[in-house]
């Protein structure tokens, strides 16, 4: 929703988030208003009346939200001062960032206040209109003070709607250790609930939906984040329990763990989203750098390194029972378990990786043949693919020999080896394909492209030439 003509939001510079912006002016008169100002242009004197009697209503009306609004806003000061009171009963005194906290919200209570005043007595002059055309001018002209009276109180017109700050979107980052176990450090968007929830709440506050609707629109929105952090809090517990069951450094307990970690995180998010877009994209931002940098730093600690985002990660049966047959005294019925086990996957990754060696080969001849312009992407995709298929198959049986680390070490060097060959591939077919690109432009073009040459006869066709072949650039010599 672009900002066209008058400003319709103000927002003072300390306000980053666009939280508290005030609306800058008067949509439309209210319906009283112009059925007042109706009645009082008539010539008829009992209906002057009646818009007279509908402009005291109005009135009425305004002065006493006005004096609800006063006592409104000393019940607020009188709660937050009551709040700070009990403070200092508890710790017997009030420290320096809950003074801060207590002085911000009072003012904050009173510039509310005075706004909410203003709008009333512009209200009021409104009121008075005798005509439609004198409302029209009365509106006009309360939308300019209101302007200035928001200006003077340090606000300013917005550049940006809530609805239009984007949502950010981060490159996934991970982490692999030794085994090819490969862990995600950081987020990379937001999630659907929280963009809805976002989206939701910036419509809310742009469109400057009020009253009853507005109400609604924020209970639910509010039921919902409540309902969802429930489940999230539930789940951070459950995963934090469990954690302590597992040996301090296992990959169990690091696993559980950044599940209860990001559990908690999601509340957050799910929480920022309830103040729009600008609110949740730098709450996203810091909660996915906190991750990525206490994350990182504990995996580091157990020895992973950074991992190509590309690269499958091994399963979590084929470390343990890498694990287990690495040991020297071994159940032989379990390893036969473990055997049969290792079948059964690898058949599910042999049946992936025919399959994406398929479309890759079917690929690569339509790229080869200029059948596709996505040909080439396609190929090297599904290279991936195959690649990653057959890498759990070949982890899978060395975790049979108790030799993944040495398999997964093989592996990175072949994925390394495979990509660079895509590279060299694509290079290769670049200059090819401006060749094609050049070949395939009319021969118009070409010719259009070329200098003209002067000859150094004269010829009896260059004569007989119309006059505008002559100015097109063709030369004869004499």
């Amino acid at each position: 929703m672009p900002i066209s003509g008058i400003p319709k939001h103000f927002v003072l510079p300390t306000d980053l988030h666009q939280t508290n912006t005030a609306s800058g002016n008067f949509k439309s008169a209210a319906l009283g208003n112009t059925a007042a100002a109706f009645f009082k242009q008539s010539n008829n004197s009992h209906i002057q009346k009646l818009g007279k009697a509908l402009e005291n209503i109005r009135s009425a009306d305004l002065k006493a939200r006005g004096a609800l609004n006063n006592l409104n806003a000393g019940a607020k000061k009188f709660a937050a001062l009551g709040s700070s009171a009990i403070e200092v009963l508890l710790n017997h005194k009030l420290n320096d960032a809950a003074k801060e906290k207590l002085l911000s919200k009072l003012k904050n209570i009173d510039l509310k206040a005075q706004i909410k005043n203003e709008r009333l007595n512009l209200k009021q002059e409104i009121n008075k209109a005798n005509s439609a055309e004198d409302l029209k001018n009365r509106i006009s002209e309360a939308n300019g003070k209101l302007h200035d009276f928001l200006e003077k109180k340090g606000f300013s017109p917005v550049e940006k709607h809530l609805s239009e700050h984007a949502l950010p979107k981060h490159d996934a980052e991970y982490l692999s250790n030794a085994k090819g176990h490969k862990v995600r450090i950081n987020y990379e968007s937001p999630s659907f609930f929280q963009k809805e929830i976002s989206e939701a709440k910036s419509y809310i506050h742009d469109h400057r939906i009020k009253g009853a609707s507005r109400q609604v629109a924020n209970a639910a929105l509010h039921g919902a984040v409540g309902i969802r952090n429930a489940i999230h809090l539930a789940k951070q517990g459950m995963y934090a329990g469990t954690a302590k069951l597992f040996s301090k450094d296992s990959e169990e307990r690091t696993t559980l763990q950044r599940k209860a970690g990001k559990q908690r995180d999601m509340r957050r998010l799910n929480n920022a989203a309830l103040d729009g877009n600008s609110k949740l994209a730098e709450k996203f931002d810091k909660v996915s750098n906190e991750r990525k940098e206490a994350l990182g730093k504990k995996l580091a600690d157990q020895g992973y390194t950074e991992a190509n985002p590309a690269m499958a990660s091994t399963d979590y049966t084929t470390r343990k029972i890498n694990d287990y047959l690495s040991q020297e005294s071994q159940n032989p019925k379990i390893a036969k378990i473990a055997e049969y086990l290792i079948e059964a996957k690898n058949l599910k990754t042999s049946l992936k990786a025919g399959l994406h060696n398929g479309i890759a080969k079917t690929a690569g001849w339509m790229a080869d043949k200029g059948l596709t312009v996505h040909g080439e992407e396609w190929r090297n995709k599904h290279e991936r693919g195959r690649f990653n298929a057959l890498f759990k198959k070949h982890t899978n049986n060395a975790a049979l020999k108790g030799d993944l680390e040495q398999e997964v070490k093989n592996q990175k060097g072949e994925f390394e080896k495979l990509q660079s060959e895509q590279k060299a591939r694509s290079e290769r077919q670049q200059p090819a394909q401006r060749d094609e690109e050049a070949a395939s432009q009319p021969m118009e073009q070409q010719q259009q492209s070329q200098e003209p040459q002067s000859t150094g006869e004269q010829s009896t066709g260059a004569q007989l030439r119309p006059q505008s072949a002559q100015d097109a650039g063709t030369k004869s010599s004499d």
